[in-house]
């Protein structure tokens, strides 16, 4: 008998279980360290490269953030509300890759990439 493939059901558990053990960890830990826990968590098969828009927009550890994900649809924020918490809200990619490429006020043409 082949193996059972994982069914959809499954995915968003294992995503939310692993979501969690994040946030767990995160709380556990100074925001000093928020960081570098979310570098570290490059490595996690379920890391996510929206991740990184995050870090982007982020001045201080409360407002970072660790995008985990079965697929582009399917995803989970750990993020900071008081506490880390997973959020399964919809985010708007979309608006914060606009505003995080943004031009700063008072930025100029004169040196086009």
């Amino acid at each position: 008998m082949p193996p059972i493939e994982p069914t959809s059901v499954t995915r968003p558990e294992e995503l939310l279980r692993v979501a969690q053990e994040y946030a767990d960890l995160f709380n556990a830990r100074p925001l000093d360290d928020i960081d570098e826990l979310i570098a570290d968590a490059c490595v996690d098969p379920l890391w996510d490269d929206r991740t990184n828009l995050l870090s982007l927009l982020a001045d201080e550890p409360e407002a970072l953030g660790l995008v985990l994900a079965a697929d582009d649809d399917d995803y989970v924020v750990i993020r900071f509300a008081g506490r880390w918490v997973v959020d399964t809200s919809p985010v708007d990619w979309e608006g914060l890759e606009e505003r995080a490429f943004r031009p700063e006020p008072g930025d100029d043409d004169r040196f086009p990439s």
